[in-house]
């Protein structure tokens, strides 16, 4: 009998302790549901494609990038001229004898040069003269003033385009020349004009058809870039 009583005091007991301990965390109106972590989301992006490229041709492709260029055996992509034709003028030349020497000498090169002549303007010198003359009478007067002072070289010229005249001192083809004439009108009281003098001349020419960039390296470095004129064209016009 106080066997039974002792094991119903220890339950009652160990009832008290679950009602304090366990139930004292849950709040009164709230239920208690068990989480659980949702389903995984299959992915919808495409897989990467596996590289089935070989090991040798990776490592080719390294060691040269361009392997798949297909080249000839100067290097150059097909379709890609390595150099485009144009022609060379050289000149001009001041004599025919001249331009024809040279065009033996480029033959003689494997070039096959072409001669033409054509009229250009070369500097012949300064001009020094008095100008706004109005009348021949007035020329008479300048012409004794200068010739009185040493300078007997001066001579009258009609002027076109104003109807008067022109006293000239001459053309000099240094400026030391030029000076000297100037500097001895002033002296005498006369204000000067200087221009310069040209007139037309045969000039001769060769026309060389390029085909090559040692070629065109060859007559560049024969006659230099100042008597070279390279041209867009492709063939020399005749």
């Amino acid at each position: 009998m106080r066997n039974l009583f002792l094991l119903l005091l220890a339950a009652n007991l160990m009832f008290a302790g679950w009602q304090y301990f366990v139930r004292k965390d849950a709040e009164p109106g709230i239920e208690r549901v068990a989480w659980e972590a949702p389903a995984p989301v299959e992915s919808t992006a495409p897989e990467a494609e596996a590289d089935t490229t070989e090991p040798e041709t990776v490592a080719a492709a390294v060691e040269n990038p361009e392997l798949d260029e297909t080249t000839d055996e100067s290097g150059a992509l097909p379709g890609v001229p390595a150099y485009a034709a144009r022609c060379a003028t050289i000149g001009p030349f001041e004599t025919d004898a001249e331009a024809r020497d040279e065009s033996d000498v480029l033959s003689g090169q494997g070039l096959d040069p072409s001669s033409r002549s054509k009229n250009g303007q070369v500097f012949s010198g300064r001009w020094v003269y008095i100008d706004n003359v109005r009348n021949r009478a007035q020329s008479d007067t300048l012409l004794r003033r200068l010739q009185s002072g040493g300078m007997e070289e001066a001579y009258r010229i009609r002027d076109e385009d104003t109807g008067g005249y022109v006293i000239s001192l001459g053309v000099f083809s240094t400026e030391n020349g030029e000076n000297t004439v100037r500097e001895r009108a002033e002296a005498l009281g006369f204000e000067v004009a200087v221009e310069p003098r040209y007139r037309d001349v045969p000039q001769y020419w060769l026309d060389v058809q390029l085909e090559s960039a040692d070629a065109e390296a060859q007559v560049l470095s024969a006659y230099g870039e100042s008597l070279v004129t390279l041209s867009d064209t492709t063939t020399c016009v005749p």
